[in-house]
């Protein structure tokens, strides 16, 4: 009897090991991702610094628009970080706003007055939904701010242009920041002028 209770708690503490292995590989993978930013993940994969900038900027919103609310709108979506697809997205505001129909036609029955409620709330939650993605990205961007800042300026204390400290902001740190970052310094390494970069940061 008393060497069943050894096995026992041999195998417990077996398992209970191996738990705790596992857990800690799952969290050092997923530390390790977060430490990556895009910029240089796509630097890996593509073949230029050029073709890295034009993936950057293509995965950003929907375009270039004249229309300020189109405009605006393209700006929104960038702010989120989120590489979205102008189809799907319209997609998934449609799918949404049928289901709420479904929803609201068993609480309201079916009629006009739940199909606006649907058409209204279906894009109005898509855009609450990218609002708090946006909203929690510049909060990150906010904390990271301040030891990118410090990069930099050791970067230009030590001799290095600004466009090559930024630079070391994108090699140093995670995203929002270290991709941002180092798209302001390719734009400015490929010519733009430093305002402007700056601005389009």
């Amino acid at each position: 009897m008393d060497q069943l209770w050894i096995i026992y708690l041999l195998v417990f503490g077996a398992v209970l090991l191996a738990v705790q292995a596992s857990y800690r590989l799952f969290v050092r993978n997923r530390r390790t991702k977060k430490t990556l930013n895009r910029r240089l993940v796509l630097t890996q994969q593509l073949s230029n610094p050029t073709a890295v900038l034009e993936a950057l900027r293509q995965e950003r919103g929907f375009g270039e628009f004249d229309n300020p609310i189109l405009a605006w709108l393209n700006e929104f979506l960038t702010q989120t970080g989120m590489t979205i697809d102008r189809n799907l997205l319209m997609l998934w505001t449609f799918a949404l706003s049928g289901l709420l129909f479904v929803v609201f036609s068993l609480k309201l029955g079916f009629g006009f007055l739940t199909f606006v409620l649907a058409v209204i709330a279906g894009p109005l939650l898509v855009f609450f939904f990218l609002r708090r993605k946006r909203s929690k990205r510049i909060a990150r961007f906010g904390e990271q701010l301040p030891d990118a800042l410090d990069v930099i300026v050791r970067g230009v204390r030590v001799g290095h242009p600004f466009s090559t400290a930024l630079g070391l902001v994108a090699k140093e740190m995670p995203d929002p920041i270290g991709t941002e970052f180092g798209m302001a310094s390719d734009e400015i390494g490929f010519g733009l002028d430093l305002r402007r970069a700056i601005e389009n940061l």
